[in-house]
């Protein structure tokens, strides 16, 4: 089982630059334990460590072995923060930052996801704030232990940086049983060509070494993905065991595969599992992501209001619950430009500039991820800024992604002419001449 060790405040404290107290005993046993333990970890605070030696060891060696660790930075602790900095100079791994709205963020952090909660006059969350933040909690530390993302600056800005650490540091819990040979597969650099060979190779090997391994299946699940093959992401999604299936991340996966696939009930099921994982977790930015792309598309087809006014919907409620993913904001500020008449321009005084805060703090200038190109090229489109866009859309040619994603792009840019200015016209015409028929592969890897 997964280990989450959790640093924080204890008691109640109130906040130096608010005045406001917060009972950070009652976030932690009512928020993040019933979240780490909901996602499948054992928790562990400082507090409640028992064993022998000496104690400040036993904090840092918790500090940097955990699978995941929970910092609350409360009012800016120097306990916490020195945690923090251990944490992300030690290692590559899952670091979740949590904190109090309204209290001043250190300078040297505020550029991380920082997930904020409110809390009340008393200085406890209310019910639905509680059920929010844990809902939102386990499913940040599913789909990270899915991904086996890295949350620590010092290894995402200094890709040399290495730490060698000694065996009683290693983590053990969240370990992948992926065999070498698996691993090797997920390793290479490959071309175009054989990509869809390699994800085949790997799916093989999963099914005969590691059927329940969630680790190696969500990687083969992200190749075929990246690939477009939305047939064999959702023939070895439903093939593969219950506590991979359930999974929030490949329950995501597969509503974009039968969203994007579209057969007779694709559109209707992928609605129905993505409904189902809100109602069991209360539902993440991601979900309500996928939910408003639903039905986006299928507004595309029927031009039912109805589905567009449910696409906005989900894309705000995806915004509000994550305000540090920009994709449902960036999606909610096209729709909004488009379909929501004056409430929606009034609304996009407030969205947009957010949007652009999240982009800037998410984006790896060095190396950015296709995604973060996109959401520039159509923030600097919507801003008549031609210059911008052409300059983003460059760095996508420099590394072209599979056709699914540019088509994705392009159609976006499209539903947004009818109101751009003449200047955000002309950045379009721009980005689609530079970006037409740009691809390292076919959309379509199925037949």
């Amino acid at each position: 089982m997964p280990t989450c060790y959790v640093t924080m405040p204890f008691g109640v404290k109130p906040s130096r630059d608010t005045g406001q107290v917060v009972d950070y005993d009652h976030v932690y046993q009512s928020v993040i334990v019933p979240a780490a333990e909901f996602a499948g970890c054992t928790v562990m605070r400082a507090d409640e460590y028992t064993s022998g030696g000496i104690f400040h060891k036993s904090i840092l060696r918790m500090g940097i072995a955990a699978d995941v660790f929970i910092a609350n930075l409360g009012d800016g602790n120097a306990n916490v923060m020195y945690e923090v900095g251990v944490r992300h100079a030690s290692r590559r791994g899952i670091a979740i930052l949590i904190a109090p709205a309204g209290n001043r963020i250190p300078f040297n952090v505020n550029f991380s996801r920082i997930l904020l909660y409110q809390v009340g006059s008393d200085g406890r969350l209310e019910d639905a704030e509680v059920a929010r933040l844990r809902a939102l909690l386990t499913s940040v530390i599913e789909h990270e232990l899915g991904e086996q993302r890295n949350d620590s600056p010092v290894f995402e800005f200094f890709p040399g940086y290495h730490v060698e650490l000694p065996e009683e540091l290693q983590p053990r819990e969240a370990k992948s049983r992926m065999s070498p040979a698996l691993k090797q597969v997920f390793s290479r650099s490959e071309s175009p060509a054989k990509r869809r060979e390699s994800a085949k190779t790997a799916e093989e090997i999963v099914k005969t070494t590691a059927p329940g391994d969630p680790t190696a299946a969500v990687e083969v699940l992200k190749k075929y993905r990246d690939l477009g093959a939305w047939d064999d992401l959702i023939r070895f999604g439903d093939e593969s065991p219950p506590p991979v299936r359930e999974l929030a991340q490949v329950q995501q996966m597969l509503a974009l595969a039968l969203n994007r696939r579209n057969q007779s009930g694709d559109r209707e099921r992928a609605v129905a599992m993505m409904e189902q994982l809100v109602a069991r977790t209360g539902g993440d930015g991601e979900t309500h992501g996928i939910l408003g792309r639903i039905y986006k598309d299928r507004f595309a087809l029927s031009h039912d209001p109805a589905d567009i006014q449910k696409a906005i919907a989900h894309y705000r409620v995806g915004f509000e619950k994550d305000p540090s993913d920009y994709y449902p904001g960036v999606n909610l500020v096209n729709l909004l430009m488009v379909h929501g008449g004056d409430a929606g321009r009034h609304e996009l005084a407030d969205v947009l500039p957010r949007v652009r805060r999240a982009l800037e703090a998410r984006m790896d200038l060095e190396r950015p991820d296709y995604w973060d190109l996109a959401t520039a090229v159509e923030l600097a489109v919507s801003a008549g800024d031609g210059a911008k866009a052409r300059e983003y859309a460059r760095r996508i040619v420099a590394r072209p992604p599979n056709s699914w994603m540019i088509e994705t792009t392009l159609a976006n840019l499209r539903q947004l002419e009818q109101v751009l200015s003449n200047e955000g016209v002309e950045a379009l015409r721009g980005v689609e001449e530079m970006l037409h028929g740009v691809s390292d592969g076919p959309e379509a890897l199925n037949a």
